[in-house]
């Protein structure tokens, strides 16, 4: 299974083999191709169904497809601002504990 580290790892063989820069300069770059990789995620949702990615196996890998292009770029965006894995788990934790203590009901009535 994939872990964090590894994938920044991975991430930066690619960059490393391709002669790519990741910092602070590709960061709008690299957000703009993430948008864009969400874009085609929203047209399989347009064109094919949500219902679709559960029940029929080529849309699921196409979706599946687009999502890790999301996450490559995901990748690099948190690469090129200089987040190391290490900050990255530290950050997801703690939010994931905020997450896991609020009162989204609470939340939802007052809105």
């Amino acid at each position: 299974m994939l872990d964090i580290e590894k994938i920044f790892k991975l991430r930066e063989e690619l960059r490393k083999k391709k002669g790519w820069v990741y910092d602070m300069t590709q960061l709008k770059d690299q957000t703009l191709n993430l948008v864009g990789e969400l874009g085609e995620v929203t047209d399989i949702y347009k064109k094919k169904g949500v219902e679709k990615i559960e029940t029929d196996p080529a849309i699921k890998k196409h979706f599946t497809e687009e999502m890790v292009d999301v996450m490559f770029y995901y990748f690099n965006m948190l690469m090129c601002a200089g987040i190391s894995p290490e900050e990255f788990e530290k950050e997801f934790l703690e939010k994931h504990q905020e997450v896991m203590n609020r009162d989204f009901k609470a939340k939802w009535e007052k809105e």
